[in-house]
């Protein structure tokens, strides 16, 4: 007699697969592990605390570094506030950009200008690859702002990490 039980990320009926539209990046450790990106953008939204969704994902590969910057407010997550960091060999990108949007309130009316603000970033920093993780709660910003990202990048964008809600 066969089991019909089947893990939750292997159950043929997922509802997490059946809701990651096209372009969108599994959120998962090894979706992490298998980016193309050089340049991982993540954005962090000021009054949202502890990480969730891709950025907790990036944070726990960083071994804490994302929480212990927030820890120290050497970055706080204001909007258009940019830090550079390594992915130190923990990540396949070797920059990380992490990008303030602010209070969580206002993040839809910052999808236009942080989206210019990535497309910046990406041309000055002179990216192949580039991977996007948006602040979460972020259901009401990836339709927007992935449209956006893929118009401009095109090819460039290996895509944007899906929200936590679909898990």
């Amino acid at each position: 007699m066969t089991s019909s039980v089947h893990p939750v990320s292997q159950s043929p009926r997922s509802p997490r697969r059946s809701t990651i539209k096209q372009g969108l990046l599994d959120l998962s450790l090894p979706q992490l592990d298998r980016l193309k990106a050089d340049t991982l953008v993540l954005g962090i939204f000021e009054d949202v605390r502890p990480l969730k969704g891709a950025a907790g994902f990036i944070d726990w590969r960083l071994c804490g570094e994302v929480s212990n910057l927030l820890r120290n407010q050497t970055f706080r997550g204001e909007a258009g506030e940019l830090l550079l960091i390594s992915g130190r060999g923990r990540l396949p990108a070797v920059r990380i950009f992490l990008m303030g949007w602010g209070p969580v309130k206002g993040g839809q009316q910052q999808s236009r200008a942080r989206c210019e603000q990535i497309l910046r970033m990406v041309e000055q920093a002179n990216s192949e690859q580039v991977a996007v993780a948006l602040p979460e709660p972020c259901d009401t910003l990836i339709e927007e702002t992935h449209s956006m990202l893929r118009t401009k990048l095109g090819e460039r964008l290996e895509g944007v990490f899906a929200s936590e809600g679909v898990i």
